[in-house]
């Protein structure tokens, strides 16, 4: 199933119901005891006849009734229910025999452990969707503030979708959930960047919501559609901002391995067919779910490697650009263009590509660049600057096709949903991966690791000067963005873990200028100090999003320990100029679990979480972050 006319428009005029079939049922054969469908959903009065009721055989319409309740269940889930109370955890105990105490499949809801009736495979009480109103302002921020949302669907179509009330309602609750994080009151210093009014009752209802749409997509994972996968995405985008990494990488992992047995991954589109029919918007929607789990597998996963993930994409169009409008009959639609194995556009392929196309092009650039950094070191010198020269190739390319450096962000997103919070988030991307490139290139040609601030005149110095220069345009972007009042929130994650990492670039600069002077530096006379406008700038825009996305609040401690650090005569004196290569795996899912924040959530409608750490386990405020991704680099280990 998907958002296009084929799937979600029912026929106007059902077929008739045969009078005959009025002889086939057996005259003893006891009445419905609820009304039919068609008379409930009308809400008027049903004679309950078999097999048609009266009104609706008059008016030759198709009269369903619906299956009696289930009473044992509903028996049991009365039980379930009183069991999840408070003070009736000693009732279930006593309940038990002793048979079942011993057998741990029929007592592992009884754990001490388990703190909620999602770890032991409980099914959560039915979470109750909102009104209308409440729920299209709940998709007008999920459309608003999550970042991969105009990736995973068409804006316009979604709602249409939701107002015919065609849309299932786990991909209602896994919307409804991403989406209410962002309603939550807040108490930060940050306050005056945040642009959305707090709604505390909706909020504590989001983790219902999850926990429900989880229950219902994971229950019936085994009947794949293009809808699960959407909302699977969602989930874990919700885990995620939550810091369960676990749960997350289970929803990615499910969602990007579907994508691909359903094929998405080798969805063509046929010659000559028609721009804005269904069935073509049906085909971009589908390969879009593809993209959306394959772009989180290429921020997050260590567990595929870059050849695995870019085969699994090659040939296939990226992301459509939309026109405006479109409704469930179709939208226009123009085709991204088509990659090859090496990862550069087919030569018969001019058509320009969208900002998201654009963007999902240079994460698979950023992949390469990932796994280049963390597992070249056993390749001969000769092959590793081969490959430092294609992938420096590759990220001209993206600077020639998108106009960089950006002067003006306003002015170079084209749509709707090519906002300035996109253009940012894609310059986050690519300014990291031209951080790293210069940093890797001294450890290939010198085998050593660069030095912030080396003298200008060699060639370290020159790939010191790259990284210092890469770190100010991305600085100056984020300056612009503040100072046009654009909202920080709808920024993706992964912009404020760039924010990170530019930071510690800044702040070793800073160390090595005020180090004593000797004959290996003297290029770093512009360094920003912990108390500049550009230190400042880099920590709002990471503590914002932290809020959120509370993986990143490890982050953010670590910085502002960085700086309190840097003001300090010690901090000066035993300082690093180093470039910050301990902190390049943080994004991946081994590192985000072992340093997961371990958070307490307040009862307000939602139950306790075990994060996947535990309580001792838990980093310490500015030490969360171990080095591991360097040492792996010095010891030439993959």
């Amino acid at each position: 199933m998907t958002y296009s006319r084929l799937s979600f428009v029912s026929p106007s005029t059902p077929p008739p119901v045969p009078t005959s079939m009025q002889e086939q049922v057996p005259r003893d054969q006891a009445r419905p005891t609820v009304a039919c469908l068609r008379c409930r959903e009308q809400k008027l009065k049903c004679g309950r006849e078999l097999p048609s009721c009266e009104r609706c055989r008059k008016q030759s319409a198709l009269c369903t009734y619906p299956s009696p309740p289930d009473r044992k269940q509903i028996a049991q889930k009365t039980r379930r229910t009183k069991a999840s109370q408070p003070g009736s955890e000693k009732r279930l105990q006593n309940s038990l025999s002793p048979s079942a105490t011993t057998n741990p499949a029929k007592r592992r809801c009884t754990s001490p452990a388990a703190p909620t009736p999602f770890h032991c495979l409980a099914e959560p009480e039915a979470a109750e969707l909102p009104s209308t109103e409440i729920g299209l302002l709940l998709q007008e921020v999920f459309y608003k503030r999550v970042y991969n949302s105009t990736l995973l669907t068409h804006r316009t179509v979604s709602f249409q979708v939701y107002m015919l009330k065609k849309m299932p309602e786990y991909v209602q609750r896994s919307i409804f959930a991403i989406a209410a994080i962002f309603l939550q009151e807040v108490d930060s210093p940050y306050h005056k960047y945040l642009k959305l009014l707090p709604m505390q009752t909706i909020h504590q209802k989001s983790w219902a919501w999850a926990h429900a749409a989880s229950v219902e997509v994971l229950s019936h994972v085994d009947e794949p559609s293009v809808l699960k996968i959407g909302a699977l995405q969602n989930l874990q985008l919700y885990y995620f901002s939550r810091g369960e990494i676990i749960r997350a990488k289970v929803h990615a992992s499910l969602a990007y391995q579907l994508s691909r047995l359903l094929g998405y991954n080798k969805l063509q589109e046929p010659e000559n067919s028609p721009p804005n029919s269904g069935l073509r918007f049906d085909r971009e929607i589908r390969r879009r779910s593809f993209w959306a789990s394959w772009c989180t597998m290429c921020l997050g996963s260590d567990n595929l490697s870059s050849e695995q993930l870019l085969a699994s994409a090659v040939g296939l169009p990226l992301p459509a650009r939309f026109e405006p409008g479109g409704s469930i009959q179709g939208v226009d639609l123009t085709l991204g263009q088509q990659l090859t194995p090496e990862w550069t556009p087919r030569t018969d392929d001019k058509q320009p590509n969208s900002l998201m196309a654009e963007l999902v092009r240079l994460l698979g650039i950023w992949t390469k660049v990932r796994a280049w950094v963390s597992h070249s070191r056993s390749l001969p010198i000769s092959e590793r600057l081969r490959e430092l020269m294609r992938l420096d190739g590759l990220l001209e390319a993206v600077e020639q096709s998108m106009q960089l450096p950006i002067i003006d962000l306003s002015a170079s997103a084209e749509s709707p949903d090519e906002s300035p919070e996109l253009l940012v988030s894609f310059c986050s991307v690519y300014h990291l991966s031209r951080l790293l490139l210069p940093a890797f290139e001294v450890l290939v040609i010198e085998d050593r690791p660069l030095l912030l601030g080396e003298a200008t005149d060699t060639p370290a110095g020159v790939c010191s000067g790259v990284v210092y220069a890469q770190a100010v345009a991305f600085t100056e972007l984020l300056k612009q963005f503040i100072a046009k009042n654009l909202d920080i929130t709808r920024l993706w994650p992964f912009t404020g873990y760039a924010a990170f990492m530019v930071g510690h670039v800044f702040l070793n600069m800073y160390t090595a200028m005020l180090q004593p002077p000797d004959e290996s530096k003297n290029g770093v006379a512009g360094a920003h100090g912990p108390d500049s406008e550009e230190i400042k700038v880099l920590q709002t825009v990471l503590e914002v999003l932290s809020i959120y996305w509370r993986p990143l609040q490890t982050l953010a401690a670590n910085l502002q320990e960085a700086v309190d650090t840097a003001r300090s005569a010690d901090g000066i004196s035993s300082g690093t100029r180093a470039f910050p290569w301990e902190y390049i795996n943080f994004f991946t899912e081994s590192d985000l679990m072992s340093h997961s924040v371990q958070t307490n959530h307040q009862q307000h409608g939602e139950s306790h979480i075990q994060t996947s750490v535990d309580e001792e386990e838990t980093p310490q405020s500015g030490s969360g972050v171990q080095p591991s991704a360097f040492e792996s680099l010095m010891s030439g280990h993959e």
